[in-house]
């Protein structure tokens, strides 16, 4: 795994995002010294457990005998998140859709940016030139760009 610091090329686009919060940007500056403009804002609002539902962990009958064992409950904040990526996937498809020559650097907790480059179609998996693994979206823009200048 690489230590050198990613980079923002001039007019690349910076995807940052966690399970509740996406921002689009642009880095209008140069790579050494980035200055980043918003392009594009969502956020959705993840409803609290009990608006959520509470779905009992089922049980399974073991094949032979009456044992019976819990199957793990689900995680319902977590399929709230991976709707959130998808929602997040169709934003960045429609924004870079007409762009030439675009180049991409994704920002966002491990297991989204995994779940967000499932939901990419090909050709826009072939603009990210870099993958952070790292949750920026609580930071402002001029903190998020000290994580990218020189």
């Amino acid at each position: 795994m690489s230590t050198h610091p990613v980079r923002l090329p001039h007019m690349s686009w910076l995807i940052v995002f966690d399970g509740a919060k996406a921002l689009i940007l642009r880095n209008t500056g140069k790579e050494q010294s980035p200055q980043l403009e918003l392009v594009e804002a969502m956020q959705h609002r993840s409803p609290p457990s009990h608006e959520l539902g509470r779905t009992r962990p089922g049980r399974v009958r073991q094949s032979h005998g009456p044992a019976r064992s819990a199957v793990e409950e689900p995680d319902l904040h977590l399929a709230e998140e991976l709707s959130f990526v998808k929602d997040v996937s169709a934003m960045v498809e429609k924004s870079v859709r007409g762009q030439a020559a675009l180049n991409l650097v994704l920002a966002a907790p491990p297991k989204l940016l995994g779940e967000l480059r499932r939901c990419l179609t090909p050709p826009v998996q072939a603009l990210i030139v870099a993958e952070i693994g790292k949750d920026l979206t609580k930071l402002p823009i001029p903190e998020i760009e000290r994580h990218f200048g020189a």
